[in-house]
Protein backbone atom coordinates (compact mmCIF):
# COMPACT_ATOMS: atom_id res chain seq x y z
CA UNK A 1 0.00 0.00 0.00
CA UNK A 2 3.04 2.27 0.87
CA UNK A 3 4.31 2.40 -3.27
CA UNK A 4 0.36 2.92 -4.84
CA UNK A 5 0.34 5.41 -1.74
CA UNK A 6 2.67 7.46 -3.23
CA UNK A 7 1.39 7.24 -6.56
CA UNK A 8 -1.84 8.16 -5.69
CA UNK A 9 -1.38 10.44 -3.45
CA UNK A 10 -4.90 12.10 -3.79
CA UNK A 11 -6.38 8.95 -3.02
CA UNK A 12 -4.60 7.28 0.29
CA UNK A 13 -4.53 9.04 3.93
CA UNK A 14 -3.55 7.07 7.15
CA UNK A 15 -5.94 6.56 9.66
CA UNK A 16 -4.24 5.58 13.17
CA UNK A 17 -6.35 4.62 16.26
CA UNK A 18 -4.58 3.90 19.66
CA UNK A 19 -5.90 1.46 21.73
CA UNK A 20 -8.63 1.82 24.85
CA UNK A 21 -6.97 1.30 28.12
CA UNK A 22 -8.25 -1.97 30.24
CA UNK A 23 -9.63 -3.99 27.33
CA UNK A 24 -12.45 -1.44 26.99
CA UNK A 25 -14.46 -1.34 23.77
CA UNK A 26 -14.12 1.23 20.67
CA UNK A 27 -17.38 2.57 20.46
CA UNK A 28 -17.83 5.77 18.01
CA UNK A 29 -17.56 8.18 20.52
CA UNK A 30 -13.77 6.71 21.14
CA UNK A 31 -13.27 6.77 17.53
CA UNK A 32 -14.30 9.78 17.34
CA UNK A 33 -12.60 11.42 19.61
CA UNK A 34 -9.19 9.52 19.33
CA UNK A 35 -8.85 8.60 15.67
CA UNK A 36 -6.25 10.78 13.30
CA UNK A 37 -5.38 10.90 9.90
CA UNK A 38 -3.27 12.13 7.89
CA UNK A 39 -4.16 13.10 4.24
CA UNK A 40 -1.04 13.94 2.38
CA UNK A 41 0.39 10.05 3.76
CA UNK A 42 1.43 9.28 0.68
CA UNK A 43 3.79 12.47 -0.14
CA UNK A 44 5.13 12.03 3.38
CA UNK A 45 6.68 8.60 2.34
CA UNK A 46 7.00 9.28 -0.90
CA UNK A 47 11.47 9.78 -0.73
CA UNK A 48 11.55 6.56 1.45
CA UNK A 49 9.70 4.54 -0.42
CA UNK A 50 11.56 5.29 -3.65
CA UNK A 51 15.40 4.91 -1.76
CA UNK A 52 14.00 2.00 -0.95
CA UNK A 53 13.16 1.03 -4.51
CA UNK A 54 15.86 1.87 -5.73
CA UNK A 55 17.90 -0.19 -3.81
CA UNK A 56 20.07 1.85 -0.70
CA UNK A 57 20.58 -0.22 2.21
CA UNK A 58 21.64 2.94 4.41
CA UNK A 59 17.78 4.21 5.09
CA UNK A 60 18.16 6.69 7.92
CA UNK A 61 16.71 4.73 10.62
CA UNK A 62 16.33 7.87 12.77
CA UNK A 63 13.84 8.76 10.19
CA UNK A 64 10.01 9.71 10.87
CA UNK A 65 9.60 7.32 8.10
CA UNK A 66 11.50 4.01 7.46
CA UNK A 67 11.05 1.50 5.28
CA UNK A 68 12.47 -2.30 5.61
CA UNK A 69 12.12 -5.86 4.49
CA UNK A 70 11.57 -8.95 6.52
CA UNK A 71 10.76 -11.90 5.33
CA UNK A 72 10.10 -10.55 1.94
CA UNK A 73 7.77 -8.22 3.26
CA UNK A 74 8.07 -4.97 3.10
CA UNK A 75 7.03 -2.60 5.63
CA UNK A 76 6.43 1.07 6.57
CA UNK A 77 6.92 2.38 9.70
CA UNK A 78 5.42 6.06 10.49
CA UNK A 79 6.53 7.68 13.49
CA UNK A 80 4.48 9.27 15.85
CA UNK A 81 5.17 11.94 15.60
CA UNK A 82 3.38 12.24 12.16
CA UNK A 83 -0.32 10.25 12.98
CA UNK A 84 -0.10 12.48 16.17
CA UNK A 85 0.17 15.89 14.22
CA UNK A 86 -2.66 14.29 12.24
CA UNK A 87 -6.27 15.64 11.81
CA UNK A 88 -9.03 14.55 13.95
CA UNK A 89 -11.90 13.11 12.78
CA UNK A 90 -14.29 15.89 12.10
CA UNK A 91 -12.26 17.50 10.36
CA UNK A 92 -11.16 14.45 8.05
CA UNK A 93 -14.80 14.29 7.32
CA UNK A 94 -14.90 17.59 6.15
CA UNK A 95 -12.03 16.89 3.72
CA UNK A 96 -13.78 13.82 2.18
CA UNK A 97 -17.00 15.65 2.09
CA UNK A 98 -14.82 18.74 -0.30
CA UNK A 99 -12.95 15.96 -2.01
CA UNK A 100 -16.71 14.82 -3.50
CA UNK A 101 -18.03 17.65 -4.27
Amino acid sequence: QGKTAVLEKDAYSLAVLTRPEDDQAVTSDYFKEHARFVPDIGSQIGNSIEDWSNGLQALDTHAEVKVSLDDKIESVYISRNIWKNGIPFGEFVDLVKNYFR
